[in-house]
This record gives C-alpha cells, sequence and structure tokens, in this order.
C-alpha cells in the first residue's frame, strides 16, 4: 500500500499551530497546487495528513482548458453559484458539470459565476472526504481568498477562514520554530550539566518589574547561576506577567531561567515562546511531561507515591522531584 506524502506543509502548519495556539484538537486545510489536510494536536503533535489533487485540476482548467478566458482565479465567489456547482457536479459528474460552464458562458452569463461555478464542481468533490477527515473538528484554511470563501461555504460552520496576516506568516513563523526546536534540543545536554553542577536553583514568586532583574543580577554575583519564575496560583498575577519576567530574565541575564508550578499545556507553552529552559511542576502530569521533552526543554515535575514517579519517567521526566 502506497503512503501519502508531506512536505513544506510541515513548515507551513507549525507556523499557523503557533499563531493560533489552538485550545483544541484542529484540522488545517492548505489549498494550493495540491489539497493538504493536516490533522493537528492543541499540542502541535500532527496525527495524520490527506491530500486531494483539486488545486492543480482548478488551476488547468481555468489556465490551459477550453474555458480559459471565460472563468479566472481573479474572480467574485458567489455563495449561490458555489452551492450550484458542488450540486450539480454531484449529481451528474464532474465531467458534466465543466461542459455545462461551456453552455453557460455561450449564453452570456458573466465570469463570475461562471468561476463560483467551476469553483463549486471542483472543490465539492473534496467535502466528503474532508468532512470525514475532520470528524467534527475546527477546520481552519489558507490559501488565496477564493479558495478560502469557496471551501467555508461548501463545509458550512465548521470552516474558518485564516487571518491573511497568519497564512503569509506562517513558512517564516514555523521555519523560526522548527530553527528553535533544534537548537533548544542541541542545548538540552547542557542544560542538565548546569542543573547537576549547580544543584540550586532560586525560586522566584511574582516579582515586581521595577526590582526584578537587580534582584536577579545580585543573586548571580552571588553565585546563583539558575531561577525559576513560577507562575501564580492565587489568580492575582496573569500568566502573561510571568511569561514576560521570564523572558526579560532570558535576554537580559546570564542565569539559565526556567518556568515553575506549571500546571497546563498553556503554561508549558507560554514559558516556551518566552525562552525558558526547563519546566518545573508540583505534580505528575504526563501530558506537560511529554510537550516538554518535545519542545526540546528538561522536565523537572514533582511526584510522591511510586506510581506517580515510575509514571513520570515512563513520560520522559528527566529529574523527578
Amino acid at each position: 500500500m502506497l503512503e501519502d506524502i508531506m512536505r513544506g506543509e510541515e513548515t507551513e502548519s507549525l507556523g499557523i499551530w503557533k499563531a493560533l495556539s489552538p485550545k483544541q484538537d484542529c484540522v488545517f486545510m492548505l489549498p494550493g497546487t495540491h489539497n493538504k489536510m493536516i490533522r493537528i494536536l492543541a499540542d502541535g503533535t500532527v496525527t495524520d495528513f490527506y491530500t486531494t489533487f483539486s488545486g492543480e485540476l482548478l488551476n488547468n482548467i481555468i489556465t490551459h482548458s477550453i474555458l480559459s478566458g471565460q472563468v479566472t482565479h481573479a474572480c467574485t465567489i458567489s455563495e449561490t453559484d458555489v452551492l450550484r456547482g458542488a450540486a450539480y457536479a454531484k449529481e451528474n459528474g464532474l465531467n458534466a458539470a465543466l461542459f455545462h460552464i461551456r453552455v453557460m458562458a455561450k449564453n452570456g452569463v458573466d465570469s463570475n459565476k461562471l468561476s463560483s461555478f467551476l469553483y463549486g464542481c471542483v472543490l465539492g468533490q473534496d467535502i466528503e472526504g474532508v468532512t470525514k477527515f475532520a470528524a467534527g473538528q475546527p477546520i481552519y484554511i489558507g490559501g488565496r481568498k477564493q479558495l478560502q470563501q469557496a471551501y467555508c461555504i461548501l463545509l458550512g460552520e465548521n470552516a474558518r477562514a485564516l487571518d491573511a496576516e497568519i497564512a503569509d506568516n506562517s513558512v517564516i513563523s514555523g521555519l523560526s520554530t522548527i530553527n528553535r526546536l533544534y537548537k533548544t534540543r542541541q542545548q538540552r545536554n547542557e542544560i542538565q550539566k548546569s542543573i547537576e553542577k549547580e544543584k540550586l536553583i532560586a525560586i522566584v514568586r511574582n516579582p515586581e518589574e521595577e526590582t526584578f532583574l537587580p534582584a536577579m543580577q545580585a543573586l548571580y554575583r552571588g553565585g546563583v547561576r539558575l531561577a525559576e519564575v513560577t507562575f501564580d496560583r492565587s489568580g492575582t498575577v496573569p500568566k502573561s506577567h510571568t511569561a514576560r519576567m521570564i523572558k526579560m530574565l532570558n535576554e537580559q541575564s546570564p542565569m539559565l531561567v526556567g518556568a515553575g508550578t506549571v500546571t497546563s499545556i498553556e503554561e508549558v507553552k507560554l514559558a516556551y515562546e518566552a525562552g525558558a529552559s526547563f519546566i518545573i511542576s508540583p505534580n505528575c502530569d504526563p501530558e506537560i511531561i511529554q510537550l516538554t521533552r518535545r519542545l526540546g526543554l528538561v522536565s523537572i515535575p514533582a511526584a510522591f507515591p511510586p506510581t506517580e514517579i515510575a509514571a513520570a519517567k515512563k513520560a520522559g521526566a528527566d529529574y523527578i522531584k
């Protein structure tokens, strides 16, 4: 059995995931020369993908067929005609639907309606497979505006068009993320050596921005080389503030900085984006440990009974409190 393949879309989808920070599993649809659907978990893990040839087919009909000059990519999408095209092709077959466009053109139907009908004919062939693949999960659609609009019409309320800025910057953002992951994983051994050598990690809770850096500089002069900035559990200090303090210390101090009291996937992501090198948790949560390791960070969860210790080790914890 031949397997499906995935290439540059991995980079693009990683950039989209980073920009969206989805709270649930979802599907990214990346229409282009072909149409790639990617199933991705909330933690950024790609679990499956599904590809069709609809983009290439649509482009060749518009540019290299007898319909050239009558249909165009640069059209104003008509919802009514997209739906009509999809229904006609479903009832009569794609070939008959394409010839029907030529008949409509001979009868003076304008280019926007013809092009929308064509989009419905071709893209409508994807809908059954995409719907089955998505299995009720939200579908985020990239690509050109016309493709986004047509797919949203055909897929209904489960489909959401990506903002142009997210779609346009997804490749660069994805490359940046891959580069960061590579460098972080390369540095893991050095981080572990530092932890084992220093054996002392300063705990910083709810720091005030004005006094934070001078205090940490004083600690560093006193010989402290590692610090964890903890996420607040009282509900009085925003998570964004903690992430900002981690970022500040990471960028403006030679100390090795991590995040402490991490109890959620969201906090792992915030700490990672802020430049944390290690994640310390007050409990044993396999999902947090596994994401920490996937991101290339050092994982230090707490565990108490032997079953938790075994679970933490199995999930990949580097050290266990």
